[in-house]
């Protein structure tokens, strides 16, 4: 044998596939390809669930919705009275207390809920707590500072103390001041941290501004028409906006509440929301402005004498 001779042997030969011979190859005129199309080229074909573009069989069934189940967390809930109640001259609670006292089941996701005041500081620890729960804790045993603007006798600045918070009462008339004091007296709280000041309330603000001082709480009771030491003239109309404006830069980061009483006709709840809802937007909260009246009991109607507006965190 020689290397021109070599040659497979037959069982080891393939017999060779003609595709596109015609008729005669055996195969057909279209090679075993069928017609023309996109099945006929290498590659083509459709994908699994293409019906030819009608709408395809898994977009006609019916759908059942989302299952959430598996994702779902069930919380225990409690309330904050609750935890109180439980946990009484306790500063601190954590997770292990709550389980331990049976507020929850072993192991099992604690949520806190806002029913209820927390009266002291206190930390609590659980998973999750709702907004206004979080606040009341966050807020709970917080030092207070308040100002009091066109303060008179000192009803606001005594309640305010009397509730524990750090008073600034000012007042341009000297015997005003003097009269709160008494009143303070008058009241048991002689010792109260209330800083008695005769002043400008619109200088002051300025004042405080450029000290950088803050307040959480703002209380205002301006006069309708007022003239200043150097002949300033105070008209509510006019300048009312200006200074809340003014005490929006000494507020703090977190404030608490601003309230507005005015005792003249000429200032409507309406305006006084406008206001309030202008100025302190950037703090969130909400605004609430009432018409202040006299009950006549001649007649049983009510007599118009003014308007309060409350902003509130």
């Amino acid at each position: 044998m020689q290397l021109h001779n070599l040659f497979p042997f037959p069982e080891e030969r393939k017999t060779r596939r003609r595709v596109g011979r015609g008729s005669g190859s055996g195969l057909g005129c279209t090679a075993g390809k069928g017609n023309k199309g996109q099945n006929a080229r290498a590659g083509g074909g459709v994908r699994p669930g293409f019906e030819g573009g009608q709408m395809p069989l898994q977009r006609r069934l019916p759908k059942h919705g989302f299952k959430n189940f598996p994702f779902k967390v069930t919380y225990d809930v409690i309330n904050l009275d609750r935890l109180q109640e439980a946990f009484e001259g306790k500063s601190e609670i954590t997770l292990d207390d709550i389980y331990a006292r049976g507020l929850a089941r072993l192991g099992a996701p604690v949520k806190v809920l806002s029913r209820g005041e927390v009266k002291s500081a206190i930390k609590v620890e659980a998973h999750k707590f709702s907004q206004a729960a979080a606040e009341k804790i966050r807020n709970a045993g917080r030092p207070v500072k308040v100002l009091n603007l066109f303060a008179y006798t000192g009803g606001a600045t005594l309640a305010a103390a009397a509730a524990g918070a750090t008073v600034t009462h000012v007042d341009a008339s000297k015997g005003m001041v003097t009269w709160a004091k008494e009143n303070a007296v008058s009241s048991g709280l002689k010792d109260a941290p209330i800083r008695w000041l005769v002043d400008d309330c619109v200088k002051f603000v300025e004042r405080e501004i450029r000290r950088g001082n803050h307040y959480d709480a703002i209380i205002m009771d301006p006069p309708s028409y007022g003239r200043g030491p150097k002949g300033e003239i105070w008209k509510i109309e006019d300048c009312i906006h200006d200074l809340i404006k003014l005490c929006t830069k000494i507020l703090s980061d977190e404030p608490l509440f601003f309230l507005i009483n005015s005792y003249t006709t000429g200032l409507a709840p309406a305006v006084l929301t406008y206001m309030l809802s202008t100025e302190l937007k950037k703090f969130g909260g909400h605004v609430d402005s009432q018409e202040i009246g006299l009950p006549v009991s001649s007649n049983g109607l009510v007599l118009p004498c003014g308007a309060s507006g409350r902003w509130e965190a």
